[in-house]
């Protein structure tokens, strides 16, 4: 009897250490739960669609489960997913997250990328809005995408007389033995792959410019389009006067040929008077000062010119006047010398002028020499020896030119 109490006491023990460990096992199961719950990430993300996605549905990263999408609900044009992951995966702060399908039928999971490797991270409480998410395209949206294309190419569409056929036979047929050909031009495009990627800073700085170009256009958009409207009119007004500009090509054409053998019979001669022209103006660049004072008063001296004419006697009125080249002093033309050196030519075409050049000479010289006297003529006393009287008209001419 005492043997039986014994045991009854040890079997109560027994069962009462194994009730304890149970409870103690218990606690510490929710109690790391509970902690290990604590430890999570929440974000809310919209969808487009959360076709086979489920409250429980997996959430990974790089295909590794890390947390569940903990509530689906629906939100008149989107759905908003509250998603759950362990915190001691870190995600980027620019991450998407992307509902995938791994097979075509079955459950889908949300996938965050990208994986994380540095910068700054996606924050407890985010919210990532349609812009940073992406669905997969449905089965029914893939046949109904088939079905359009089959039906616009089918007899009904696009080859419903047979045109479509008809190229897809013959470009067999072109086709047909040019598979080396076809080899050796994706080779060469291959190899223009590969030069355009060494270029690719010039091609890239040239399509800068050529938007550069383009935005110059957008910001001129009215005056492009009065261009292209006068362009349009000009073309309009050739297309009216086609035949008269043909003929008039035709026989420029034909002067063309005419001058270009003119040119082959002329060329030495051509080139000699090329080379003179060329002489001539360097000539006159060299003399371009000259030219410019001869421009600038040329027409007021023709303008004088003009208004000494005398009408009555249908002569010049004027006094001409030389300047000294010498005693930088003008000295009239009404100078006996001068007077002179103009008769020797008269006479020697007309005798009959030598009695009125004598006369007119002494007068002058009467005249002359009283100025002089007088102190009016001081060219002696300058230097510049007035010629004698009787002087050949020779000598006359060269102290009227002041070289002599």
């Amino acid at each position: 009897m005492a043997r039986l109490t014994t045991s009854g006491t040890l079997g109560r023990s027994v069962l009462t250490i194994g009730v304890v460990g149970l409870c103690l096992g218990l606690i510490a199961a929710v109690a790391v739960a509970v902690l290990g719950r604590s430890d999570e990430n929440t974000i809310t993300v919209d969808f487009d669609r959360t076709v086979s996605l489920y409250e429980g549905s997996k959430v990974r990263i790089l295909g590794v489960d890390v947390g569940l999408v903990e509530k689906i609900t629906p939100r008149g044009q989107t759905v908003r997913a509250t998603i759950t992951w362990d915190a001691d995966y870190d995600v980027p702060a620019d991450a998407v997250a992307l509902i995938v399908s791994p097979s075509v039928v079955g459950d889908r999971f949300v996938q965050l990328a990208p994986a994380y490797t540095g910068g700054a991270k996606l924050e407890d409480g985010a919210h990532l809005d349609q812009s940073r998410t992406g669905t997969p395209t449905e089965l029914d949206e893939t046949f109904e995408a088939l079905n359009t294309v089959a039906v616009t190419l089918g007899p009904e569409g696009l080859n419903e007389d047979g045109s479509l056929s008809e190229m897809l036979a013959n470009s067999a047929k072109n086709l047909d033995g040019k598979g080396a050909e076809i080899r050796e031009s994706i080779a060469a495009l291959a190899e223009l792959s590969q030069t355009a990627e060494g270029t690719k800073d010039e091609f890239f700085s040239s399509l800068e410019q050529i938007e550069t170009f383009v935005s110059a256009l957008e910001a001129n958009d009215a005056s492009v389009r009065r261009f292209n409207s006068s362009l349009a009119a000009v073309s309009d007004v050739l297309a009216d006067e086609s035949d008269d500009l043909q003929s008039a090509l035709r026989e420029l054409a034909a002067a063309l040929s005419e001058v270009q053998g003119y040119v082959a019979e002329n060329r030495t001669a051509l080139r000699k008077n090329i080379d003179g022209l060329n002489d001539v103006t360097k000539t006159l660049a060299r003399q371009r000062k000259e030219i410019a004072s001869i421009l600038e008063l040329g027409p007021k001296a023709l303008s004088n010119l003009a208004k000494t004419y005398n009408p009555t006697t249908g002569a010049i009125d004027g006094r001409a006047s030389i300047k000294g080249s010498r005693d930088g002093r003008f000295t009239t033309l009404t100078d006996s010398t001068f007077v002179r050196a103009a008769c020797g030519p008269a006479v020697a075409q007309d005798s009959s002028y030598q009695s009125a050049c004598d006369a007119m000479g002494e007068i002058i010289a009467f005249l002359a020499e009283n100025a002089q006297a007088a102190g009016g003529d001081g060219a002696a006393a300058r230097g510049a020896a007035v010629p004698a009287a009787g002087a050949d008209a020779r000598t006359s001419l060269e102290y009227l030119l002041g070289v002599a």
